[in-house]
């Protein structure tokens, strides 16, 4: 059986099933891209966390992973 693309995407994260699931719930099939435009609109992890309802370690963990420069 075939991984998602989702699943390749974090297969580098310590993210559980769970989750996993709960990013692509979240930011959608393609999680790497809406974080990368998030922070792009100048949110930070805190503000992407509580308007998505995520922990902000997990967005900061994602936006590490996905090599997404933080902003200032």
């Amino acid at each position: 059986m075939m991984r998602s693309s989702l699943d390749r995407d974090l297969e580098r994260s310590s993210l559980d099933r769970d989750q996993r699931r709960r990013v692509e719930e979240t930011l959608g099939i393609m999680p790497r891209d809406a974080l990368s435009a998030l922070v792009d609109y100048g949110l930070h992890d805190g503000e992407i966390a509580r308007y998505h309802r995520l922990s902000e370690d997990l967005v900061t963990e994602l936006r590490e992973l996905w090599n997404i420069p933080p902003n200032p």
